[in-house]
């Protein structure tokens, strides 16, 4: 049964308890579809002043050309001509592995949203390695963490983690926020 709490204040408490420790947000995201909502409520808390204007990254090309669709095709969804546009500028896209990997050196505050979403392979691996030691920064999970995955060792409370054969203490805090998930439940 899913939590019916309000995931967009839920992550603005969040990123807000994390850019007070001047911290980076890591979200592991799916790429189509949670990616996007997450940008959408990213969009939503910084219009409404509930967080600051921070550098937030989309470092994952598929859900990049899924931004491109959206706005692309405006006649197959109901938002505003302008609205795709609007939500989907507010990151920065990494386009390439070269970029990818010079965002690690940021220093926060900052969100670096990447794939894959149950943090088992992709962009988010070097960020998890780079960041996870540091108890300024947050992982966000938002959607399912299925069993045998990094998400679901990191959200059950998983103290090292092997990225790339490397251990790496898991010194930042872990948060998920259920009431993102598209699966169904019980009810």
């Amino acid at each position: 049964l899913h939590v019916q709490d309000d995931p967009m204040m839920e992550l603005g408490d969040m990123v807000r308890e994390t850019m007070a420790k001047k911290g980076v947000v890591i979200i592991p995201a799916f790429a189509i579809e949670r990616t996007q909502t997450v940008l959408y409520c990213l969009y939503q808390l910084q219009q409404q002043k509930a967080i600051s204007q921070i550098p937030i990254y989309l470092d994952s090309p598929m859900a990049i050309a899924v931004n491109k669709l959206f706005c692309n095709f405006k006649d197959e969804h109901k938002l505003p001509n302008s609205f795709c546009q609007d939500v989907f500028s507010i990151a920065t896209y990494i386009p390439t592995g070269q970029e990818s990997r010079s965002i690690d050196y940021i220093s926060g505050p900052a969100i670096i949203i990447a794939g894959s979403g149950m943090a088992d392979g992709g962009r988010v691996l070097d960020h998890l390695a780079h960041f996870i030691s540091n108890a300024n920064n947050t992982v966000i999970f938002v959607g399912f963490q299925g069993d045998g995955t990094n998400g679901k060792a990191l959200v059950e409370g998983e103290k090292v983690i092997k990225i790339y054969g490397n251990a790496y203490p898991v010194d930042a805090a872990i948060k998920i926020i259920d009431s993102f998930s598209a699966h169904a439940d019980y009810d």
